[in-house]
């Protein structure tokens, strides 16, 4: 007997395979995958999610229509395509496509959850198996193989969802208005943007005579006095740069041993600089990731690391041997300065995913005495 196709009242509902079918032939669909592994369905986007984005997409703070390939999901609930969800068969998968399913009801979306297992769906409706799989892209995964630099992509079947301008917005601030640049993270440390880095009185106010420039571009604008120390890391926001965690932490270690403090900037202020910010209070506080991020968002409400660079930090929280399932707690004071010796840090990735090539990443000449490699 035909099974009827469910409505949209129905909306959310389990759908069996002859449905699935039904919809993904008559309708205008979008299909997301939540498993890990498994032969691929046609259409079918795998998403990965690292526990920090998939707690904020769960919290209902993270919004899918941010993701190009979804970007459909930004016109009205009824004008956008269907949503086919296929469920994980991993505890962890699970936990994922829970968190889809409840964002795309608590946002009106149409969509429908695959109530059988892909195999069962793949053996009745053969058409529906992706066979190209020479053509296919590879699934992101925040987890690095060995040889691999972070973030790299890994072979899991399936297209890719194009998550590297995905941005983490933040949560309810309650009203509360972005903090003012230079944003004091510690004693020694400012996030700042392009107009805090070029205000001379900001920088003698606060003592700031090192400053991280993680821009391809902006200038370094007090580059000729012999008082001022530069690291400038290359980076676009729109691209996968790695951003050389041990470097900046070096460079901002020496900030603080001189009695003086570090500024670290980009263009904005929301997401390269707030990213190499996160790594070094990881590394110095041996703070999880979520812990990091909570207390600068607590002096930054705007702050808002792209999708490649959560996951670097990731990686680096797993480097580091932290433990992300833990519940964090943020300081209730500044971060203490660390006892630990950057040098073990930055000596552990030579040759490793973290080492930046020559061009990369690169001091002033007024500090070429002082490069981030001369830091230990």
């Amino acid at each position: 007997m035909t099974t009827h196709l469910p409505s949209t009242s129905q909306n959310g509902d389990e759908i069996s395979a002859e449905q699935f079918n039904r919809i993904f032939h008559e309708r205008s669909v979008i299909v997301l995958d939540c498993r890990s592994n498994g032969d691929s369905v046609k259409k079918a986007n795998r998403l990965r999610l690292p526990a920090l984005l998939q707690r904020r997409l769960m919290g209902g703070s993270m919004r899918l229509a941010t993701v190009p390939d979804l970007k459909e999901l930004n016109n009205p609930p009824d004008q956008c395509p269907e949503v086919l969800l296929i469920p994980g068969d991993t505890e962890q998968d699970e936990q994922l496509s829970t968190a889809l399913a409840r964002n795309l009801k608590s946002n009106d979306y149409r969509h429908f959850v695959l109530g059988e297992s892909v195999n069962s769906l793949l053996s009745q409706f053969p058409s529906l198996r992706d066979m190209a799989d020479e053509n296919w892209n590879t699934t992101f995964q925040m987890n690095s193989m060995p040889g691999q630099g972070v973030g790299q992509q890994q072979v899991s079947g399936g297209p890719l969802l194009n998550l590297n301008q995905l941005r983490l917005e933040g949560e309810d601030q309650g009203g509360k208005q972005r903090a003012e640049f230079p944003v004091k993270l510690t004693s020694f440390l400012y996030l700042g943007n392009a107009e805090t880095a070029k205000n001379r009185d900001i920088l003698n106010k606060h003592s700031i005579s090192h400053v991280i420039n993680v821009t391809s571009n902006l200038p370094n604008t007090f580059e000729d006095d012999p008082n001022m120390r530069y690291l400038r890391i290359s980076a676009d926001d729109n691209a996968s740069h790695n951003l050389f965690f041990p470097e900046a932490i070096s460079f901002i270690e020496d900030a603080r041993r001189n009695g003086s403090a570090c500024l670290v900037h980009c263009l904005a202020g929301i997401s390269r600089s707030v990213t190499i910010c996160l790594a070094y209070l990881m590394k110095t506080e041996m703070c999880t990731l979520d812990s990091a991020y909570e207390w600068v968002q607590k002096r930054n409400a705007s702050i808002a690391p792209n999708f490649h660079f959560m996951g670097q930090l990731t990686d680096y929280e797993k480097m580091l041997g932290l433990n992300s399932n833990r519940v964090g707690t943020y300081p209730s004071s500044a971060p203490r300065s660390p006892s630990c010796a950057i040098e073990a840090a930055t000596a552990s990735q030579v040759g490793g995913l973290l080492t930046p090539p020559p061009t990369s990443c690169s001091a002033s000449p007024q500090s070429s005495n002082h490069s981030a490699k001369s830091f230990h």
